[in-house]
């Protein structure tokens, strides 16, 4: 699979848009299929080149922020599964629990009616 700047792709559809020129002859030329060409020309149609980096660079940040955002979601599922299992067994599941340094954890249990304080000893152990 052949990989084109955004720059080369406007160029592309232009020169794919020019009258006497073909679809099929363009793609044919540049090695992608004309379904490529079609795709390109229904995402980047009226757009100028640097309209066209700003989408590209927009979409990818899209792309990082969710996940970013789906990784949080998992940290924030598994701290709310164990404060869940500490609330239900009452504070005597011997689970570890960060203590005051980073990456040291404790076997005791922290009292049953602080469930919302383990939490933030979690969150500051994550660094959320």
């Amino acid at each position: 699979m052949k990989k084109f700047s955004i720059d080369q792709l406007i160029k592309i559809l232009a020169e794919a848009d020019t009258p006497g020129n073909s679809v099929a002859a363009t793609a044919r030329k540049y090695g992608v299929s004309e379904q490529t060409i079609y795709r390109w020309r229904k995402k980047y149609r009226g757009f100028s080149a640097s309209e066209a980096k700003r989408l590209k660079a927009l979409e990818e940040e899209n792309a990082r922020l969710k996940r970013l955002l789906a990784e949080k979601e998992l940290e924030i599922q598994a701290l709310t599964q164990v404060i869940k299992k500490i609330s239900d067994s009452g504070g005597k599941e011997n689970v570890g629990f960060p203590i005051g340094t980073r990456g040291s954890f404790s076997k005791q249990s922290p009292p049953p009616h602080r469930p919302f304080q383990v939490f933030l000893l979690l969150s500051e152990q994550k660094g959320l």
